[in-house]
């Protein structure tokens, strides 16, 4: 058991040993997404995410659904997702939600985070509200729901959420704001 409290977990290229936290790790990418619209639906603050590809109109809907309930919501793509035709950035964006464009240094490098982090979400009635991540291989597409092999570790925690919240932050200054069309 101590081994499982001592899990290390890599959050974009910061790495961390978790302390007393109980991370849940799922595997289907259909769990994966019924757990993330679960955390969205349960925000009461602020959601940042971090993603590669973001095609996902449920999960978009859901996010304007909480910014509409007043959770401030910030999110950082990375140009793959810009160029895409399925992007859901233009939606995100005409409903007031902040969407960067990660700017990253070289032709062949890229963007390739998938993190969520929420500022005071639960579980369910049994959990209290507390920071945490939910972070891994799965991009919010398609394929990443239904198709691929795909792995989510969900942390609860102000030490680790606070370790993210400041990659958050540097990501961000590494991006520039998508004006609305």
């Amino acid at each position: 058991m101590k081994t499982l409290l001592k899990v290390l977990c890599v959050v974009g290229m910061y790495s961390f040993t978790l302390q007393a936290i109980r991370p849940l790790v799922f595997f289907k990418g259909v769990d994966i997404k019924r757990r993330l619209i679960q955390l969205i639906e349960n925000e009461k603050e602020h959601i940042k995410v971090a993603m590669y590809m973001f095609t996902d109109k449920d999960i978009a809907k859901k996010l304007i659904e909480a910014r509409k309930r007043g959770v401030r919501i910030e999110a950082v793509v990375d140009s793959s997702t810009m160029n895409s035709s399925h992007s859901v950035a233009d939606k995100l964006r005409d409903k007031s939600i902040s969407v960067m464009q990660c700017k990253t240094r070289a032709f062949y490098s890229s963007m390739h985070m998938k993190c969520w982090m929420f500022q005071s979400t639960r579980l369910n009635d049994k959990y209290s509200y507390q920071p945490s991540i939910y972070s891994g291989s799965c991009n919010c597409t398609y394929n990443g729901a239904y198709r691929n092999k795909e792995m989510m570790i969900l942390c609860f925690g102000k030490g680790v959420f606070d370790k993210c919240a400041k990659n958050f932050k540097e990501l961000k200054q590494e991006s520039v704001y998508i004006p609305k069309k």
